[in-house]
C-alpha cells in the first residue's frame, strides 16, 4: 500500500484508540464508587469490559507501528470528576450508547479500509467490532431490571 493510501487508515486506527481512550467506562474506572454500588454480575461484566478495552488499545498499538505511528496521546480531561455525581442507573444507557457508537465507527472504518485492501487489519477490526457489540448487548441485558424496577 501507498503513504498516500496508508494516511487514512492510520488516522482512521488512531481516531478509534481515541474513542477506546477516552471512554465513559475509562473515565469511572474500576475502583469508582459506581462500580462498588452496581450488583456483582454488572461490576463483573465492567471490569471485563475495561481489560478487553485495554487489550484492543494493545492491538490497535500494533496495528500502528508498521505504519510507524503510536497511540494518540489523550489528555486526562475533568470529566470524571462530574462523574462522581451521577448515579449508574444514568450512567448505564450512556454506556450503551457509547459502545453503539463504537460499533458504528468500526463499521465506517472497515468500509473505509476495503476487505482485500489490509486483510490483518480488517480482521482484527472485525472481531474488535464484534466484541463491542456483544458488550453492548450485556449492557443492555443489564439495564433491562434497573428500567422494570424504576
Amino acid at each position: 500500500m501507498t503513504d498516500a493510501a496508508i494516511g487514512p487508515v492510520t488516522e482512521a486506527l488512531r481516531e478509534l484508540a481515541r474513542a477506546e481512550q477516552q471512554g465513559m467506562l475509562r473515565l469511572m474506572g474500576e475502583g469508582s464508587p459506581h462500580w462498588t454500588r452496581a450488583d456483582a454480575g454488572l461490576r463483573a461484566a465492567l471490569a471485563r469490559m475495561l481489560r478487553s478495552s485495554d487489550r484492543r488499545l494493545g492491538e490497535l498499538a500494533e496495528l500502528l507501528e508498521p505504519m510507524g505511528e503510536d497511540l494518540p496521546r489523550v489528555l486526562s480531561g475533568h470529566e470524571q470528576q462530574y462523574l462522581a455525581y451521577l448515579s449508574m442507573r444514568f450512567l448505564l444507557p450512556k454506556l450503551i450508547v457509547e459502545k453503539r457508537e463504537m460499533v458504528e465507527r468500526y463499521d465506517r472504518v472497515i468500509m473505509t479500509i476495503g476487505e482485500s485492501a489490509m486483510s490483518a487489519v480488517v480482521r482484527t477490526l472485525q472481531a474488535q467490532r464484534e466484541e463491542l457489540s456483544n458488550e453492548a448487548q450485556v449492557l443492555e441485558a443489564s439495564s433491562l431490571p434497573r428500567r422494570a424496577a424504576g
